[in-house]
Order: structure tokens, then C-alpha cells, then sequence
């Protein structure tokens, strides 16, 4: 793997073990009153540069995949990292700052440290992966990154509308999903769902695509393995 992508995966798994909970980020939807409800709303342009994708198993051997397809983007990053999008800080200031689709419609929350900058990290609780609770999953969110004010520009809305874009964002989105307990079973189930899908029931088939699909079609899972599987991350790259 990738030096620097180890370090970060391995910041991620370390991160997982002792973030407070704060994700479910795609659970709410702007309404039509958008401009009422946030404080500041400035747009900023930016562009997926790099995808990198990477498994880890139990023994703490990996694939990773370093020049992933940009269209193999996870569509509810995409949709919410478009160019350009919207940076918002909601009226009710004990909510955090937010990007969101020009669509309106997908985000995900962020946090600013004391310089400006994007350094954000945060995960959900320990939950079963499956049917046995003795197997536990987690996800883990972090950002890093800036905005660079130093190439304003204006976006055309499709009324005709102009609106100023404020500069660029940087950032680089890191996303890991790390398995731990005895996991065997239920990995093996969701592998086989995944691979045949004989006899399997559509939640199966549907949860065995959400949690494989992505690392076997950048190439860095191959469904032998899968019941070692101790993480599955990914990175993307935005300037």
C-alpha cells in the first residue's frame, strides 16, 4: 500500500476506537426554504482529483488500489461534493457547519478548527454487522482540508440567476469500515449472497452489495478473502 494511505487507514482504525458519536450525515434533507435556514451559505468549486480504495484483513495484510475510477465514487459523496457546492453554517449554532449539493439535497457535516481549516472526525457505535452480535461493525468519517480564496469565480443557475463562488475546497475524505468479533459466518454468508445469491433474501443481497461491492470493483477485494476481511476504507481527493 501506499505510505501515506497506510498511515491514514491506520489513523482511521485508531480514530474508530475513540471518536464520539456523531454520523447518519445523509438523514436530512434541505427543504425549500434553504436560504431561511442556514446563517452564511457560500459556494465554493471543487473537483474529485483521486480515488484510492483499500481492504485490510485480520493478519494486517491489504490491497489497496491507488488510482480507482473517479466514476466508481460512492454516489452520496458525489452527489454531495459537486461543483460547486454549498459550505453553510445553520442558524442554530450548537449544529455544525455543513456541505451540501448544489442539488440541495445530499450533505454531510464538517467542523472547522481555530485557523479555518477542515479537521474533522467522527464514527458511529459498535453495531452488528449481521445477525450475530458477536460481530461488530463500525464507520468512521474524517476530513482534512482548506479553502483557498485566492480564485473567486460565479456559478449560472438554471433560471438565469448568477451567484459568486467564494474560491475552492480542498480536501481529502476519508471513509473506513472496520469489522471486528466473530465474524466468520456472517461474512461468509454475505460473500457467498454476494458471489451466487442463490437461496438468498433481498435484504442478504442488499447487504452484501452495500458492504462488498465497491472494494471488489476497484479490485482490492477478491471474494476469497472476504471472510478475513478487518477493514474496508477508502479516499477521496477534492481540489
Amino acid at each position: 500500500m501506499n505510505k501515506r494511505f497506510i498511515q491514514v487507514l491506520g489513523l482511521c482504525l485508531f480514530f474508530t476506537s475513540v471518536s464520539a458519536c456523531r454520523f447518519g450525515n445523509y438523514a436530512e434533507q434541505p427543504k425549500a426554504n434553504f436560504k431561511e435556514k442556514y446563517k452564511t451559505i457560500d459556494l465554493y468549486f471543487t473537483e474529485a482529483l483521486s480515488f484510492a480504495t483499500a481492504t485490510v484483513f485480520n493478519d494486517n495484510s491489504g490491497h489497496s488500489n491507488l488510482n480507482a475510477s473517479l466514476a466508481m465514487v460512492p454516489t452520496s459523496v458525489r452527489n454531495t461534493f459537486s461543483n460547486p457546492l454549498y459550505f453553510v453554517t445553520p442558524i442554530d449554532l450548537t449544529k455544525l457547519p455543513m456541505f451540501i449539493g448544489i442539488n440541495q439535497e445530499s450533505f454531510v457535516e464538517t467542523a472547522l478548527d481555530a485557523n479555518g481549516k477542515i479537521a474533522d472526525s467522527y464514527a458511529n457505535e459498535w453495531g452488528p454487522l449481521w445477525e450475530n452480535p458477536a460481530c461488530e461493525t463500525k464507520i468512521q468519517i474524517d476530513q482534512q482540508g482548506e479553502f483557498d480564496l485566492t480564485h473567486p469565480g460565479s456559478v449560472q443557475f438554471s433560471d438565469g440567476s448568477i451567484s459568486p463562488v467564494n474560491g475552492h475546497l480542498k480536501l481529502n475524505f476519508f471513509y473506513t469500515r472496520v469489522i471486528q468479533g466473530d465474524c466468520a459466518a456472517d461474512l461468509a454468508r454475505l460473500a457467498y449472497c454476494y458471489s451466487n445469491g442463490v437461496g438468498c433474501k433481498s435484504t442478504e443481497l442488499t447487504g452484501a452489495v452495500n458492504l462488498f461491492d465497491l472494494s471488489v470493483r476497484t479490485g482490492v477485494l477478491n471474494m476469497s478473502e472476504a471472510v478475513n476481511v478487518k477493514a474496508l476504507a477508502y479516499e477521496v481527493q477534492f481540489e
